[in-house]
């Protein structure tokens, strides 16, 4: 509410260019917020490695599968490489009305994923992040959310994703955009390293795939209103040990602050972001997306 305040307050007095500004104090207000969640949780005993913040996920995850949907045959197989608590991977089975894997290589979001999806053609599987337990050819869509910047190897993982993709089948790769989004063991202390849209590209056509579209995400309006409003929500959630954020967003809590988020203010942040993603995605920002795939006379 101050924040609203706020805002109307430099509209009125410094008209339009004023909802710049407030939205840059939503942006400062939303963070201070979180510094208890921030503080608690690094005093709780959740394990460096395991990523808090998936709220972007069915923002502009959806966008991405629409448009690759029609590429993909009637039942594809399914792949979501670091899927944690499932999110992804549910996603990816529901929207393509496929069978879709999950794999990772923590066992408690694994367990909690195949708690959670017990009614979904979803299955989950433990690897050690380089060799992909299944055979080869098997995925007709492989995905990669936000995982390729902890793999200390990446030429070995996709190496192995070539392998295990269909000839022709697709690979959605979204991950920090250094050139924007520099690496920093202190912003980042479970990411080996991040990669410029060149160098992702190289990663990708060295191990045999071919790039078919890179792109960004770019939503900062929508952003700042999910940091601002989320963030008082989090204020008020007790630390989980598996993945705190992730988990409260998709089992919606009792308190009637997070279910307010759940039921209005999520879909709306949901609308405005994915309009902005389709407006902006050519123009760079801090998250890249890499569109590749298996080539249709490959090998088997």
């Amino acid at each position: 509410l101050v924040a609203v305040g706020l805002e109307y307050w430099l509209i009125q007095g410094w008209g339009l260019g004023g909802l710049g500004a407030g939205l840059l104090a939503g942006q400062v207000a939303g963070s201070v917020l979180t510094i208890p969640e921030i503080i608690r949780t690094a005093r709780s005993s959740r394990p460096l490695g395991q990523p808090t913040d998936y709220s972007s996920l069915k923002k502009t995850l959806d966008c991405i599968i629409d448009e690759v949907a029609a590429q993909l045959p009637t039942a594809p197989r399914l792949l979501d490489i670091g899927c944690g608590t499932g999110v992804v991977a549910s996603c990816l089975g529901q929207r393509l009305n496929g069978f879709s894997v999950g794999v990772d290589i923590d066992e408690q979001p694994l367990r909690l994923a195949a708690a959670r999806y017990t009614r979904e053609p979803t299955g989950f599987a433990r690897y050690d992040g380089y060799q992909l337990p299944f055979a080869n050819s098997q995925f007709h869509l492989i995905v990669l959310h936000e995982v390729i910047e902890h793999v200390p190897e990446p030429e070995r993982l996709l190496n192995d994703i070539y392998r295990n993709a269909a000839p022709g089948g697709l690979v959605i790769i979204t991950t920090p955009n250094a050139a924007l989004h520099p690496f920093s063991k202190n912003s980042h202390p479970d990411h080996v390293q991040h990669f410029t849209v060149a160098e992702l590209r190289q990663l990708v056509e060295q191990a045999g795939l071919e790039v078919a579209d890179q792109f960004y995400r770019c939503h900062p309006f929508g952003n700042s209103f999910d940091h601002l409003l989320l963030g008082v929500a989090r204020t008020a959630l007790p630390i989980r040990d598996v993945q705190p954020h992730m988990a409260t967003l998709q089992q919606p809590s009792a308190h009637p602050l997070l279910q307010f988020y759940h039921d209005w203010v999520d879909p709306l942040i949901t609308l405005i972001e994915q309009i902005e993603f389709r407006l902006r995605r050519y123009q760079p920002a801090l998250d890249q997306v890499c569109i590749c795939r298996k080539p249709l006379g490959a090998e088997q």
